[in-house]
């Protein structure tokens, strides 16, 4: 019975000090009836169904009869009090699934790539290493290089040697990843500072290149030539005598402007468009012996079987003299024709992408690196993030989504058109090279995996540090295996517990009162073994007269015991901390 204009909670929970019995004159007169009557002791539970949407920790937990208003104030009720962790599979599932991943995280997974990794700063290395190492041919070539007996600590030939390492544990190690440290101090690389990527790629060809030269191997010797190295001419024309000049050079990669072009097609236009010396720009004919007009071109003569090309994100800012980001959409084929820029027929200098990487944030000078690349073997591709690697989804067209594209990127320039290859193109925002591959060599480099002869001892290390990684992740295993055994344990007891605690309703006298929030914090704290069971008013004893406090009625068949599996430390001080927040009560069976 309540008071006009008082909230029904309000009103529940001041049923008993409300509470009038009919034909009651005086304190003398009440029966343990009346009592029961007023604290609602045999009022009938509801009929609870527990489902994972029912989550007894939430404020509201449950729909229609099965809310936690309803519940909370009927003292038979044992609801909402976050018991279903331990009624569903979800705590197990949960547990189970943390330990499998949890051993699981230093095995690659089956069909997985090996990661590199990140030591501060060395993503742009990371990134280019797993191109190069997804190159068949160029892997072939590293891993069965031959160093001399004299090596300086830090020479480019023990740059190879490291170099050989990291390649053997990407593709013989069973470890999710690899710390290419060695590498990385012999090429004296700051951890912490962040290179430019196109840089590094100059520098570690030319070094492979260097030492390639060396060996006795001519497919090793060839490698670099024959896969990285273009050659083009600089040719200048007097409009005057006609006479041509050429300059050869040679090239690991074409650099390409993008300021204002949206296309790529436009960029290599651009970059091998003739341009006119005129007025004080005009060129001095060794012919001619003055200076008279001329058009000057760069013109193609060979191309690798693996075309580079660098999209010159990075330009100088005249108004802030310094580097900036250009982050402007370009578009790009799968499929790339170069036969018109080496005077060729058409489609018969044909190209198709095999990696790309990736620049991630708005600056020049800061950001993240990251690699697509193509696994020739099966055409899947590929993401490769430092330590995390994962397969690229394909479409039902078999091409594959985001190619090129890092969806994950937290800079993105969100105005910025990005989208998932379509007409066997794609755009992106934050593409920075793109790695060609000559569409004839495609079958000859799938099987230059089948040249690899590694040195045996190198195998060996290899072979040693993945024995002691499966042993060190089984041992892993059974300790998680045992820690799971141990929590299921207390899983089957609580339930038990649970099971045979709720009171009977059918008599006043059935059980004792246990305060609901210690009865809550003993269910929160995994089941663990709580001090004596408090009265409602935060006394110790579990029998004591009707709650003061929120409370729950549960049998009387020695709390203390039926609640304690092991010693009360842990739940000793769930008790105490339980106490100190606002107590709610429930009725509960032994």
């Amino acid at each position: 019975k309540k008071e006009p204009g008082m909230p029904p909670r309000r009103a529940a929970a001041a049923s008993a000090e409300l509470f009038q019995p009919d034909g009651v004159q005086q304190s003398g007169d009440l029966t343990a009836d009346h009592l029961a009557e007023a604290y609602r002791v045999t009022v009938k539970p509801c009929a609870f169904k527990a489902t994972e949407e029912d989550d007894g920790g939430g404020e509201s937990g449950g729909k229609g009869k099965n809310k936690r208003s309803n519940c909370a104030d009927i003292p038979n009720c044992l609801h909402h009090l976050g018991e279903l962790a331990w009624l569903s599979d979800r705590h197990t599932k949960e547990l189970v699934k943390k330990l499998d991943e949890t051993a699981n995280s230093a095995l690659r997974k089956e069909g997985e790539f090996v990661g590199l990794m990140n030591l501060g700063a060395t993503c742009y290395a990371n990134s280019l290493l797993q191109i190069w190492f997804h190159n068949p041919p160029f892997r072939t070539a590293i891993l069965n290089y031959k160093a001399s007996a004299t090596t300086g600590d830090c020479a480019a030939e023990d740059a190879l040697v490291h170099l050989q390492r990291v390649f053997a544990h990407l593709h013989l190690g069973k470890a999710s990843h690899y710390n290419p440290r060695h590498l990385v101090d012999c090429l004296q690389l700051r951890h912490f500072e962040q290179q430019d990527a196109q840089e590094f790629h100059k520098l570690f060809l030319s070094i492979c290149e260097r030492q390639f030269t060396k060996q006795s191997d001519d497919y090793i010797r060839q490698i670099i030539a024959k896969e990285y190295i273009g050659q083009y001419v600089y040719k200048t024309v007097c409009q005057n005598c006609k006479q041509a000049s050429e300059t050869p050079s040679s090239f690991y990669e074409l650099e390409l402007q993008i300021k204002t072009r949206k296309k790529l097609e436009d960029c290599l236009e651009a970059y091998f468009k003739e341009e006119k010396l005129t007025g004080s720009n005009r060129y001095n004919c060794s012919r001619c012996n003055e200076l008279h007009d001329a058009t000057r071109a760069t013109e193609l003569r060979a191309l690798p079987d693996v075309l580079t090309l660098q999209l010159m994100r990075f330009v100088y800012d005249l108004k802030t003299y310094d580097k900036k980001k250009l982050t402007g959409s370009v578009s790009f084929p799968l499929v790339l024709d170069m036969s018109e820029h080496i005077g060729r027929a058409p489609g018969t200098e044909m190209f198709e992408l095999q990696a790309c990487l990736l620049h991630r944030g708005p600056g020049a000078s800061s950001g993240h690196y990251i690699a697509h690349a193509q696994n020739l073997a099966d055409g899947r591709w590929y993401q490769f993030d430092d330590e995390a690697c994962r397969a690229i989804d394909v479409d039902e067209s078999g091409c594959p989504v985001w190619l090129g594209i890092d969806i994950d990127d937290p800079f993105k320039n969100r105005k910025a058109k990005t989208k998932a290859p379509t007409d066997g193109r794609s755009a992106s925002t934050s593409v920075y090279m793109l790695c060609y591959r000559r569409s004839s060599t495609k079958a000859a480099a799938r099987t230059a995996l089948q040249r690899i002869n590694m040195r045996p001892e190198l195998v060996g290390e290899v072979e040693a540090e993945n024995a002691v990684l499966v042993d060190r992740v089984e041992k892993r295993r059974m300790e998680q295996q045992e820690t799971l055994k141990k929590d299921q344990e207390v899983v089957d007891f609580v339930r038990d517990v649970w099971q045979n605690l709720p009171a009977s309703p059918a008599k006043a006298d059935a059980g004792v009162w246990v305060p609901t929030a210690w009865l809550r914090g003993w269910l929160r704290d995994t089941g663990a073994d709580a001090a004596p069971v408090p009265g409602p008013s935060g006394s110790d004893d579990g029998a004591g007269p009707a709650p003061a406090d929120p409370a729950v009625m549960v049998i009387d068949d020695s709390p203390d015991k039926t609640l304690s599996k092991r010693s009360a430390e842990d739940a000793g001080e769930a008790v105490q901390e339980q106490e100190s927040k606002p107590a709610t009560t429930t009725a509960a069976a032994a």
